[in-house]
């Protein structure tokens, strides 16, 4: 393979275009505000169960670590369906591929949330060898409850 400028030139060149620097305290306070906003969307897609009495809410706080962000505090949601719990817990912002990551656990199984962009939430599960992702929807996240537990 044949390069088209010098390595010289590559440096001078990339030298006078550094890349900016990440605002990894806007990033970390964004993040932070996805989490409560999804969590506020699945309060509002479940509300009409909370009505019946057929299942409750509990709001708490993790403290995660993540290299360039420090120690801060995350939301995490419990879902409480008669005897049974599924919670959400936020992992990360720094994750390949994505955004961000909250698995999501019960009783028998777990998912993963996947952050593919501000606002974009997918479920990410293995199916097979690969893969698989399925937008976070209202029937998408009942689906997940009853799997979970």
């Amino acid at each position: 393979m044949k390069y088209v400028e010098s390595w010289a030139d590559f440096l001078k060149r990339t030298n006078k275009n550094p890349t900016r620097a990440v605002d990894w305290e806007g990033r970390k306070k964004e993040w932070v505000n996805s989490i409560g906003t999804l969590y506020a969307q699945i309060e509002t897609w479940l509300t009409p169960e909370k009505n019946e009495g057929l299942i409750t809410f509990k709001t708490d706080r993790s403290t995660l670590r993540e290299e360039y962000l420090g120690e801060y505090e995350a939301p995490t949601l419990s879902i409480l369906v008669g005897n049974s719990t599924v919670g959400l817990f936020p992992r990360g912002t720094l994750i390949i591929g994505s955004q961000g990551r909250i698995d999501m656990r019960g009783s028998s199984n777990q998912v993963m949330l996947i952050r593919e962009k501000a606002g974009d939430w997918k479920f990410a599960y293995r199916d097979g060898n690969k893969v698989t992702y399925e937008e976070v929807n209202s029937d998408s996240l009942k689906n997940w409850i009853q799997q979970v537990l």
